[in-house]
């Protein structure tokens, strides 16, 4: 079987995956945006043909309904100016329905087999115990030829740390000796989770918001600097690269996003000290991970001085999640 980690985020669809194509053991990581819009007819030749890489169908068995659509670049070249389902529900909207067809087909693409795929999706700690098994009904509707797994996306990323690249323990290392803080930085959730001794702690475990509320005060803080009109998804490339392209010229913006990512910093680390404050200085460490893990890093470590970013950086969670995948194809084969 072919271990896959698909991390559905709401700015950008991460796979981490073993490629046919490459050599033995070389895992393949790639992403694209998490955006979706419905398709339609372009009349220009070489533009169809661009866009035609991006399109895909949702099948009339989703329990959303049938649909066409854009995703990735090409939706945001012909319209998404926001990432994908900023709410709740958003699994059950066609759109990201749409996002798990355009990653079934990059893993097409690149020749991994559709049989015997066995795919690791997550969610945020917030929405998993209502919406694990909802997520694993709609992606075996549309991956029926996988096993699906769905798990707490924080959890996965710890899995990250604490595997080998073939799902197997590492030497030394072991779940039930170590205690890890997980802060993953997302853009529309921040999950912080606390596993102790290999054991998730619930009353250590929370959500608030994301890298999306940075965006927005971004936003309005340029509105009142005489730079309107900037989308989120234009915010959230601003906020890592400090830039702003404005009539021709590349415009230096660092104070406003650092004033814009107080937002979150503020939030997040409120919530993270209050949640992972009791038994800090006992914990083998605290896992920053997520496209937010930049912004939060030098604030976090100032109090908590074990805390690390992960070498996969925002690949953390979806090479997390195909480790996972690993060692449960490993317990599969030992039972067989």
């Amino acid at each position: 079987m072919t271990a896959i980690g698909m991390d559905i985020g709401h700015s950008a669809v991460k796979l981490s995956f073993q490629s046919p194509n490459k050599p033995d053991g070389e895992i393949t990581h790639l992403s694209f945006p998490a955006t979706a819009i419905p398709s339609f007819m372009i009349q220009d030749d070489a533009e169809r043909k661009l866009s035609l890489l991006d399109h895909v169908m949702v099948p009339s068995t989703a329990q959303h309904g049938e649909g066409s659509f854009f995703t990735g670049d090409t939706a945001i070249t012909h319209g998404s100016q926001s990432v994908t389902g900023l709410h709740f529900d958003w699994i059950k909207t066609a759109e990201h329905s749409a996002l798990i067809m355009a990653a079934k087909r990059k893993l097409d693409q690149y020749g991994v087999r559709q049989e015997n795929r066995f795919v690791v999706l997550g969610l945020p700690v917030s929405s998993f115990g209502a919406q694990k098994d909802i997520l694993r009904q709609i992606a075996q509707t549309l991956m029926p030829a996988s096993t699906i797994k769905v798990v707490i996306q924080p959890i996965a990323a710890l899995h990250a740390e604490l595997l080998d690249a073939e799902g197997n323990s590492i030497p030394g290392r072991s779940f039930a000796d170590e205690s890890w803080a997980v802060v993953d930085i997302g853009h529309f959730t921040t999950d912080i989770v606390a596993i102790e001794n290999g054991r998730f702690q619930p009353r250590k475990s929370d959500s608030c918001r994301g890298v999306f509320k940075a965006c927005e005060a971004l936003t309005q803080i340029l509105a009142l600097g005489n730079i309107p009109d900037v989308t989120m998804v234009e915010a959230e490339k601003c906020l890592h690269t400090n830039q702003i392209k404005n009539w021709g010229q590349t415009t230096d913006i660092t104070s406003q996003c650092n004033e814009a990512k107080q937002t979150i910093i503020n939030e997040i680390s409120d919530m993270a000290t209050r949640l992972l404050s009791d038994g800090a200085r006992q914990r083998t460490g605290t896992l920053l991970t997520g496209g937010g893990a930049s912004i939060l890093h030098a604030h976090i470590k100032s109090i908590w001085p074990n805390t690390k970013t992960s070498d996969f950086g925002r690949f953390t969670v979806s090479e997390g999640m195909r480790r996972m995948a690993s060692a449960a194809i490993n317990a599969q084969a030992a039972q067989s």
